[in-house]
């Protein structure tokens, strides 16, 4: 990264810095006690938001074929009505 700072430190190592600063001293094997149940979390939230969203379109299709059958309804009560006498040809 080609961003600098004032004291020449880029960007990147400034962040990584402060982010050691925040977290103290820790062995690395302690930092799956912390990543694994954030990576558990973020991946229960994108399966909710999936099945969210499922569940959304599955609505639209029912509703669409609701539609459909009271349109496929219509079409033969005028069917129905079109064919008494006086009204088709």
């Amino acid at each position: 990264m080609a961003n600098h700072n004032g004291n020449g430190k880029s960007l990147e190592f400034w962040i990584w810095d402060a982010a050691c600063s925040i977290r103290g001293a820790k062995d690395a094997p302690k930092y799956k006690d912390y990543i694994l149940p954030l990576i558990f979390t973020k991946r229960l939230s994108n399966l909710n938001m999936i099945i969210h969203d499922m569940e959304g379109q599955i609505g639209i299709v029912e509703e669409l074929n609701e539609i459909e059958l009271a349109a496929r309804e219509t079409d033969e009560a005028l069917r129905g009505i079109l064919k008494q006498p006086g009204f088709g040809a």
